[in-house]
Formats: C-alpha cells, structure tokens, sequence
C-alpha cells in the first residue's frame, strides 16, 4: 500500500479509537481539537543530524491553503551557518527561508522577488543560475535530504559506533519539499501512537514502524523509500487544548540508492484556533490553480 494511502488511513483511523483511560482519552480530545480546527497557526523547530530549521505556517481547512515559510532546498536555500549540535558537533542551521504556499501537502508556490513560481519553474531557474555559476545552494537535495560531510558523533560528543578514527560520515539532513501540516501529524500520532502515559500537563507515547515513517517521510516524497523506523511523542495540554507537540524519529532511508539514518526532532506549537487568517495572494492562488 502506498504511503501516502497510509497516511489517509492513519488520519481515519484518529476518530475511531478504542476506549482508554480517562485521563489519556482527555488529552486525546485537546488534540483533536486541533485536528478538527478550521484554522490555525504553527511553528515547528526540526533538527536532524545534519542542519536545524523552523517552519512556520498558517492553514486553513476549507481551502486547504497553507502559507508559510520554510527552508526549501537545491538551490533554493543560501549557505548555510553553523550551529553547534549536541556534545560540540557541527549542524547547518538554514540562513534563509522561502514564503511558500501549499494547497494541499504537496502542490506549492514559492515567491521568487515580486513573483510567484511553481515548482518546476524554481527548479529551471536554479539550473540557470547554476550554469551562470551563481550560487548552488544549501544543505540538502530538493525532496531527498542531504547532507555534510563530518565524523559521526554519539551522545555527548563520542565517537559513534562504526565510525573509525578519522573516519567521515554522511550526516543526513531530512529537508523535504512537501509539507507535513500539523492537523495532519496529529491524527497520524493519535490514530498508531501507543503506551500513552500521562504526567501532569504532558502525555507522552511510543511511536510504531508505520506510524513513524507516515511522520518521517512526507506525502508526495516518492524518491525516498523506507526501511525501518521508530520513535516517540509528547503532548503538552493546557485548559483542554493541545498548545505544543514534539516528536522524535529514528529510521532508515533509501534516498536516491543510498542507505542513510536519520535522527530526527521536531517541536510545533500552535495557537490561534479558529482565529487565524490565512492571506494568499491572488498571483499565487492563481497560479496553484494552473495559470500560466
């Protein structure tokens, strides 16, 4: 079955539930009330292995339109500075970030100056450049991560198993060029999360194979397959409403024939419930609906 069928399922399966504790089952009703919103605001933080980014959108249910800002990457995304990462290891933190617009999770437009481009027209122009001996981009491939060169580091900065001494290893960065929206995560986490455990304020969770790669990969990313993943949640719920979610991914890909792991956190807040506005611009809508 394919992904993206998966992740339908999944979303289904959220309003279905099993009976559970109480306290579990109220904190499963201030998530899904996020889910059910007809608007809101988010902003998630993502750091992998290999770079940290922030997304930051606003998405409305009845038009299914998303603007938000994000790093994209091929070309797409400047130098990249670098941010120290758990025990003093390197990690690229994107230097630039593109407004995009999505109608859906995976047909946007991305604002180029004045204009707006699809995907495919961001793309050629990046070829141009490149052949012009512009700049060539960030830290990543459009839609199939990437990555930089350094020693793989463990825990508090020794060395990972396997790594030999002086030994360099791809470090997988997991941008991609579709968008995961936060309603839709939640009902991925509610529908396949397990061991819910509550403490205080905070509801915590363990993530399967299937659920992990349904957040792990997102819809539309076709040139990643994969092979094995898991992970964690947590839930943080105040006054009967879910405001901040986090969840942890450890997996496998084949991306573009090439084994790689992937560490993964990501941390989305959300506000704005039922208030928020989404503004697209009319160029933009008009050219998500196919105008030249």
């Amino acid at each position: 079955m394919r992904l993206r069928h998966l992740f339908h399922l999944v979303c289904l399966l959220a309003f279905v539930l099993p009976t559970r504790a109480a306290p579990v089952d109220s904190a499963i009703v201030a998530a899904m009330k996020v889910a059910e919103a007809p608007n809101y605001t988010w902003h998630t933080d993502v750091a992998d292995d290999a770079s940290s980014y922030t997304i930051t959108g606003t998405t409305e249910r009845a038009t299914d339109f998303s603007l938000v800002t994000m790093p994209l990457s091929s070309g797409s995304v400047a130098a990249s500075a670098t941010r120290r990462g758990p025990g003093g290891s390197p990690r690229r933190s994107s230097g630039a970030v593109s407004t995009v617009v999505f109608q859906g999770s995976e047909n946007y437009v991305v604002q180029v100056d004045d204009t707006w481009r699809t995907a495919d027209e961001a793309a050629a122009g990046d070829r141009n450049t490149a052949r012009r001996g512009g700049p060539s981009g960030g830290p990543s491939g459009m839609g199939a991560g990437g990555g930089s060169m350094r020693t793989r580091r463990g825990p508090g900065g020794s060395r990972a198993p396997g790594a030999g001494e002086g030994e360099s290893l791809s470090a997988f960065s997991n941008v991609q060029s579709t968008l995961s929206r936060p309603h839709e995560e939640i009902g991925v986490i509610v529908g396949g999360g397990t061991d819910w455990k509550i403490e205080g304020e905070m509801v915590s969770g363990l993530l399967p194979e299937t659920t992990a790669i349904l957040l792990l990969i997102h819809p539309g990313q076709k040139d990643i397959v994969p092979k094995r993943a898991s992970g964690t949640f947590r839930f943080w719920v105040q006054r009967g409403v879910l405001v901040k979610y986090e969840t942890r991914l450890d997996g496998v890909l084949v991306v573009s024939g090439r084994e790689v792991a992937v560490h993964q956190t990501a941390t989305t807040t959300v506000s704005q419930l039922g208030a928020t506005t989404v503004d697209v611009p009319a160029e933009a809508k008009r050219k998500l609906a196919g105008g030249s």
